[in-house]
């Protein structure tokens, strides 16, 4: 369950103006979703995974209270240096906020999520009279028939309305780190550490990217007091899962795991 007023990329609203409104709210999705699986005996079936906006440990239990089985978090683990994305690409996320991010129509006729970047600054201005002008093609003009509908080649068949630019570009030059010309998605909502964390090359050659991943989930926290609310949340938790959990991986023994 993504709530759009909340993910990034594309979202799960008919309509821009769609995205704030109530009914998409965990607190009234979740437990409706929960009921009828429950009364439809799917309940042990289908896992129950809340998407969007989930930055804290604080945010995970409250959409366990409302009956999320599981949540997905996407943006904060993007900019990790577990991450193989380039630093650019990582610090473009990192460093905007919620005042820089904008909602708009892509090319698939859906709502989407991103960082006002000056290439999408510049297309929203040139939206309307790009889309004024949209005509059918007869083909890609990428050559990369990439959707089964875009807007950019079918734009009179009630299409118009549709986002008038090829995003395989505008995604390949976010993966190249051209700001200025890249499309990067992102989600709503502050990061849970302070700053984007760069691989330190000394501890990871010394204990390799499990070192990094303690540090990373240390970030994650907010100290001591936080971990240790977490662990007795897990110890707490009776939710009863449809599927057979992992055991608990064993302590990182490693110095280089030691939270400062």
């Amino acid at each position: 369950i993504e709530h759009p007023g909340l993910a990034g990329g594309h979202l799960g609203a008919a309509r821009i103006a769609d995205l704030g409104d109530r009914r998409f709210d965990f607190d009234q999705v979740l437990p409706a979703c929960k009921a009828f699986f429950r009364q439809a005996g799917l309940e042990r079936d289908i896992p129950l995974i809340a998407a969007g906006g989930v930055r804290s440990f604080e945010d995970i239990q409250r959409l366990q209270n409302l009956g999320a089985d599981a949540v997905q978090l996407g943006t904060p683990f993007a900019v990790t240096s577990e991450c193989d994305a380039h630093a650019e690409f990582k610090r473009v996320l990192a460093e905007a906020s919620d005042a820089d991010m904008v909602a708009f129509t892509s090319v698939a006729g859906l709502p989407a999520r991103a960082v006002a970047t000056p290439w999408l600054k510049a297309y929203l201005k040139a939206e309307g009279r790009l889309q004024a002008v949209a005509q059918v093609k007869q083909r890609c003009t990428k050559a990369f028939d990439c959707l089964a509908q875009c807007g950019l080649q079918t734009g009179l068949k009630g299409l118009k309305e549709w986002g008038q630019f090829c995003i395989d570009n505008q995604l390949a030059a976010a993966l190249r780190d051209d700001v200025k010309k890249g499309l990067f998605f992102r989600g709503s909502g502050t990061l849970p550490f302070p700053e984007l964390r760069q691989r330190d090359p000394q501890r990871a050659g010394a204990a390799g990217p499990a070192a990094d991943a303690c540090h990373t989930a240390a970030s994650l926290s907010t100290g001591r007091a936080a971990a240790g609310k977490l662990n007795s949340g897990a110890s707490t938790q009776q939710r009863s899962l449809p599927w057979t959990p992992a055991p608990p991986k064993p302590a990182c023994a490693s110095s280089a795991c030691a939270t400062p």
